[in-house]
C-alpha cells in the first residue's frame, strides 16, 4: 500500500486555484457592489459575507474539477508541465481526501448563503440552488457539462450574471433586471477563460474524450472566435456604459489605453498547448483591464447618478 502525501493548507489553497478568483468571482460580486453602492443600499458585513461565499462556491469547482479530471485521466504527467496547475498529478494525495475537500468548499459556501437567505430574501436562494446544482454537473455524473460544447456558456451565465443578480438582491433586496444586460460584459469575460483554457487543451480534451466547443471547431475557427468575441466583450462595454453610464465614459479609453498591450497579446496569441500558461495570465489580466475598467464607469455613473 503506496504511502499518502500530507494535504496541507499549502495543498488546499492550490486546489482552491486563488489565482482564478478575482477575474471569474471577486470581479463579478464587487460589480453587484458597486451598482448597489450607486443606489444607496449596500452593507459592508453582507457584501463580505457574500464575496466569501462565491470565492468558496468557485473553490468547490475548481477542487472538485481537478480530482474528476485526474479519477478520468484527463490529467496526466505528459501532457500537464506545470506542477501548481496540476497538483494531483504530480503528489500522491488521498484522492477521498481531496474529495471532501472539494465538498467542504461547497458545504462552506452552502452555510453562508443559507445565512444570506435568511436575512435577505429568497432571490439568492434560487440562484444558489442552480448554483450548486451547475457545479456538481459541471465535473461529476456521467456526461460532465466540462465535457461538451457548454462549458464556456454555462461559466459566463452562472458566475458572471447569476451571481451578480443574487449579490445585488441580497445587499438590496430587489430583482432587478436590466441586470442581465449590464452583465453580459462579466459574462463575456468568464466565457473567454474558459475559451482560452479550451483552445490550448484541445489535443488532451480530444484524447480523453471531450467535445468541448473549440474541439468541435477546430483551432483555426476557435481562434478566429476568441478574436470575434473580444471585439464583441469590448463594443458591449462601449454601449453599455455610453448609454447608461455616461458620466462614467471618460474612463472607459483611459483604462481600455492602459490594457492595450494585453489586449494586442490576445490577438497574437496562438493559443496553443506550449503556450498555455503564458495564454491564461493574458486572458486573467485582460479580465481585469477590460471588466475593471467597465466597473469603475459603472461606479461614477453610479454614484454620479445619486441625488444630492
Amino acid at each position: 500500500m503506496s504511502q499518502y502525501q500530507k494535504i496541507t493548507p499549502k495543498v488546499i489553497f492550490q486546489l482552491a486555484a486563488p489565482h482564478s478568483w478575482l477575474p471569474a468571482s471577486i470581479i463579478p460580486v464587487l460589480f453587484s457592489g458597486t451598482l448597489a453602492l450607486g443606489r444607496g443600499g449596500f452593507s459592508v458585513s453582507m457584501f463580505y459575507i457574500l464575496l466569501c461565499a462565491a470565492v468558496l462556491m468557485h473553490s468547490a469547482v475548481n477542487s472538485l474539477n481537478d480530482y474528476y479530471d485526474f479519477i478520468r485521466g484527463t490529467d496526466r504527467p505528459d501532457n500537464s508541465p506545470e506542477n501548481d496547475d496540476a497538483v494531483l498529478v504530480f503528489n500522491n494525495f488521498n484522492l477521498a481526501t481531496v474529495r471532501l475537500i472539494g465538498i467542504g468548499f461547497l458545504l462552506a459556501s452552502l452555510t453562508l448563503g443559507a445565512y444570506v437567505v435568511i436575512k435577505t430574501n429568497y432571490i439568492p436562494l434560487i440562484i444558489g440552488i442552480i448554483g450548486t446544482a451547475t457545479v456538481v454537473a459541471y465535473s461529476a455524473g456521467p456526461h460532465p457539462l466540462s465535457y461538451m460544447p457548454l462549458g464556456e456558456f454555462t461559466s459566463g451565465v452562472v458566475m458572471g450574471i447569476l451571481l451578480p443578480i443574487a449579490v445585488y438582491a441580497a445587499l438590496t433586496g430587489k430583482m432587478a433586471w436590466q441586470l442581465f444586460y449590464y452583465c453580459l460584459p462579466l459574462m463575456m469575460g468568464i466565457s473567454m477563460i474558459m475559451l482560452t483554457n479550451n483552445i490550448c487543451d484541445i489535443e488532451r480534451d480530444s484524447a480523453a474524450g471531450r467535445k468541448t466547443l473549440p474541439i468541435l471547431l477546430g483551432r483555426l475557427n476557435a481562434v478566429f472566435l476568441h478574436h470575434v468575441l473580444t471585439i464583441i466583450w469590448m463594443l458591449l462595454i462601449a454601449i453599455i456604459v455610453f448609454f447608461n453610464f455616461n458620466t462614467g465614459l471618460f474612463i472607459l479609453p483611459l483604462g481600455l489605453l492602459g490594457g492595450l498591450p494585453t489586449i494586442i497579446r490576445l490577438f497574437a496569441a496562438t493559443l496553443t498547448p506550449p503556450g498555455r500558461g503564458y495564454n491564461m495570465l493574458y486572458i486573467f489580466k485582460a479580465n481585469l483591464w477590460i471588466n475593471g475598467t467597465y466597473m469603475l464607469c459603472v461606479l461614477v455613473g453610479s454614484l454620479c447618478a445619486l441625488p444630492v
